[in-house]
């Protein structure tokens, strides 16, 4: 089977996308570059004129597919607000003090309930700060902050129950677990992974609707431009970037993997292998850059714990869900009972992190100047 590498858009809106992409990016990196809008359009006019003037034969495949991206640019240009944010104009705190009353009902440790806070709203804050020191350094940080790892097990979660109740209206399935996953994003203020993991899922089921697939090109690239435009201080954030490049390395350089290693014969196992290496081969350029440190051990303990994290968070959704349904008087008798199985997850995911995290964390930390490095790593990975 061939590798899919396409990298540029497949579809006219993929272009369109594309060119506020690219001026996004542009002023976001040149913002303090005077005259920087005024050279971008005269560019823009220039490359508009040049493709006008070039013969149709040597632009081939761009001639109709580059104006949708100069248009897109010359808009963003015009229109686009530099500042847009969602999460300051949404502030929201009850979700948090939703969970909190809770948890305060349950049967769990006031240690393990910060966990579980941590888990569930995807927020670093929650947990304690020796636990996130030691969870930092073992590479699992992502874990207890918002990724699109949480929104998808969420959707997922409720995509599976919705089949089951609708078996045979398979878009009430969808519909439901979209509705549900936009008002998860909500309460938790737009998160930026978040946002690109549920543009992810509703591109990609809006377009299973239609019995229609659209290229991991342009789900990267419309989701990226969406960023841009509703929330452009999010824009190229350290987020932005981790989330991003993980799913970039799930999509282009994972097929590599699978098919050097393991063409043949394919097991979960080894599917989470080269899932757990590819999002840690992609996320390293970045991490390097940005915090100057690295933990190699977090390749292997991620291994063994997001696919316990893909079981454990849905237990805990569940769990939460049953519980605020029930009257108080009933809550309390049944409590013990109803977080059986959470509980047990919980204490076996802390305990295993525990073991996991004392044995190797091979974190390593640069005092030097690490853009050599984050320029090789980027190499390599193109290469790989």
């Amino acid at each position: 089977m061939r590798v899919n590498t396409k990298l540029l858009p497949n579809s006219n809106f993929g272009w369109f996308c594309f060119g506020i992409c690219v001026t996004a990016t542009t002023i976001k990196i040149g913002n303090k570059i005077p005259g920087i809008y005024a050279t971008l359009f005269l560019f823009q006019l220039l490359f508009f004129c040049l493709i006008i003037i070039l013969p149709p034969k040597l632009t081939k495949y761009f001639h109709h597919r580059i104006p949708w991206a100069i248009l897109a640019s010359f808009l963003f240009l015009l229109f686009a607000d530099t500042n847009q944010t969602l999460s300051q104009k949404l502030p929201k705190h009850y979700f948090r003090d939703f969970l909190k009353q809770e948890l305060s009902r349950s049967p769990l440790s006031p240690f393990e309930s910060r966990i579980v806070m941590g888990l569930v709203t995807g927020s670093t804050k929650e947990i304690p700060k020796d636990f996130k020191e030691l969870a930092k350094e073992s590479g699992i940080l992502h874990l207890f902050a918002a990724s699109g790892l949480h929104l998808g097990i969420f959707i997922g979660s409720i995509q599976f129950f919705g089949n089951l109740i609708f078996s045979k209206h398979r878009w009430l399935s969808i519909l439901l677990s979209l509705g549900f996953g936009f008002m998860y994003l909500y309460v938790l203020n737009f998160p930026v992974s978040f946002v690109r993991a549920y543009l992810f899922a509703f591109l990609t089921l809006i377009s299973s609707l239609f019995y229609r697939k659209i290229a991991v090109s342009d789900l990267l690239i419309i989701s990226s431009a969406t960023i841009a435009l509703f929330c452009y201080s999010d824009f190229l954030s350290i987020g932005f970037l981790l989330s991003f490049s993980a799913v970039f390395g799930i999509f282009y350089l994972k097929p590599s993997l699978d098919q050097m290693f393991f063409k043949s014969n394919k097991s979960f196992l080894k599917e989470n292998l080269t899932l757990t290496t590819v999002c840690s081969l992609c996320t390293f350029p970045v991490l390097v850059y940005f915090f100057h440190s690295y933990s190699f051990g977090g390749i292997w303990i991620n291994y063994c714990l997001v696919p316990l994290a893909g079981i454990l968070l849905p237990s805990l959704y569940l769990t939460l869900l049953l519980q605020s349904f029930l009257p108080s008087s009933l809550s309390l008798l049944l409590s013990d009972w109803i977080w059986i199985p959470a509980s047990y997850l919980l204490s076996l995911f802390l305990k295993l992190f525990q073991s996991l995290s004392n044995f190797e964390r091979a974190y390593k930390e640069w005092k030097i100047e690490t853009t050599p490095l984050f320029v090789f790593s980027l190499f390599l990975i193109l290469i790989l």
